[in-house]
Order: C-alpha cells, then structure tokens, then sequence
C-alpha cells in the first residue's frame, strides 16, 4: 500500500515538471552510467599503462646489462686472442683491464631482480660460467710465455676458455630473447587493453 502511494506521489510530482526537465532528467539517467563506465575504463586502462611501463622500464635495465656482459666477455676474449699471438706485458695489462671490465659488468648483470624463474635459472648459469672464465683468464695471463709450446696448460686453458665463453654467451643471448618477448607481451596486453576499452565505449 506505501509502495503505491508512493508511486503515485513520484507520478504526480514528475507530471508537474515541465518537458524541458523530465528531457533533462532522461539525458542525466543516461549520462551518469556512461561516465561511471568511462571512469572504470579509464581507471583500469590506466592502471594496465602503469603496469607496461613498469615491465618496460626493467626491462630496459635488464637489456642494458646483458648488452654491458655481451661487450665485456667479447672484449676479454679478443685480450686473451691478442695475449697468445704477442705475448707481450702491454697485451697482459689489457687483459687484466679486460678482467676488470667483466667483473663489473657481471656485477651488473647480477643487479636487476630478474623475476621470471626461467630468467633467474639463466642468470645462475652465467654467473657460475662467469666465475669459471675469470679463474681461466687469470691462470693464462699468469703463464711465463702462452705461446711457448701447444702443449702447455695455457694452451688447453686457453681451448676451456674459449668453448666456455661460447655456451655462455649462448646462454646470455636465450636471456636476451626471453626479455625482449617479455616486452612484446606486455606491449601486446597494452594494446588489447586500450582497445577493448575502447569497443566498451
């Protein structure tokens, strides 16, 4: 009995507005639930973007070390090439230099948080085969005379070396890869979520 009557009230009082107001009335009840929509899709597009741009900029880091380790162990490698052709005390102090620069590149390569499981198996692996080169480039550089004969342990350790930079620069490169899709998916949710916003607007 209440409900009617106050139905009845609500018909009586809206049959007194004029047509401009109960015009205004109906644009409002459309309008509000628009906004409210825009709002929320605003709202979550933005929070996605943030999200990207996160992703992007460690990313970024995480390339910029790999790009730092891939630079320090091709350069220490070409030292320790030059070592066994000159043999000379200028070709030592490089590759000491060398060493220097791949210890703080791989102090580098060490420093993002490197999330992803897979990225962090990889990370490992390079870090134990970091540790084996820099123990290698040291006993070589320490020899009385790396091209006496081909049969010294420089030469061998030489031959370690060089395979062991291979697997690892093999492995550096895999983690190089996963980053980069990494940044393609986020890129590509990004955009999935710009335009599913827009098909609900």
């Amino acid at each position: 009995m209440r409900s009617a009557v106050v139905r009845l009230r609500m018909k009586g009082f809206l049959t007194n507005w004029s047509i401009r107001k109960r015009l205004l009335l109906a644009f409002l009840g459309v309008l509000i639930p628009y906004v409210g929509l825009v709002t929320v899709g605003v709202v979550g597009f933005s929070a996605v973007r943030e999200t990207v741009a996160i992703i992007y900029d460690e990313a970024t880091v995480e390339l910029m070390a790999i790009s730092r380790f891939h630079s320090a162990l091709d350069h220490l490698d070409l030292s320790v090439r030059k070592l066994f052709v000159s043999g000379g005390s200028a070709e030592r102090r490089e590759v000491e230099q060398r060493l220097a620069e791949f210890r703080g590149a791989v102090a580098a390569l060490s420093a993002p948080p490197w999330d992803h499981p897979d990225e962090r198996r990889a990370l490992e692996t390079t870090l134990r085969g970091a540790s084996v080169i820099e123990a290698l480039t040291q006993e070589i550089a320490a020899a009385a005379d790396v091209r006496a004969d081909p049969g010294v342990p420089a030469k061998a350790e030489r031959e370690r070396l060089r395979e062991l930079i291979r697997e690892v620069g093999g492995v550096i490169h895999d983690l190089e890869k996963g980053v980069l899709r990494e940044m393609a998916e986020a890129r590509e949710h990004g955009a999935a979520a710009g335009e599913f916003g827009r098909d609900r607007l």
